[in-house]
């Protein structure tokens, strides 16, 4: 890949609030990656038609989902075993 260079201008306190808070390497980064997300929409987008139109994907998932309601069927009317006072440590 080729790689161009570009200077860009940027307000003071926007500067000063990303060199506070990342090193220069993590700037670039975070800056060729926000600039990526926004050139590139439609990349996912295209990718994700694609996965839709693929019939024999689609037909796979239906089956898995169909198999799992299967396996989960009945299991509604079932005691829970766990509560939360069960819990040693809760992520926020």
């Amino acid at each position: 890949m080729m790689h161009r260079q570009m200077t860009i201008t940027l307000d003071e306190t926007v500067y000063d609030a990303l060199h506070r808070t990342m090193s220069e390497q993590q700037m670039r980064q975070f800056i060729k990656e926000l600039i990526r997300a926004h050139v590139f929409t439609n990349t996912l987008d295209t990718g994700y038609q694609a996965m839709a139109a693929d019939n024999e994907r689609e037909a796979a998932i239906a089956f898995s989902v169909m198999g799992m309601q299967q396996a989960l069927r009945g299991m509604e009317d079932e005691p829970d075993l766990y509560t939360l006072a069960d819990l040693k440590e809760r992520w926020q």
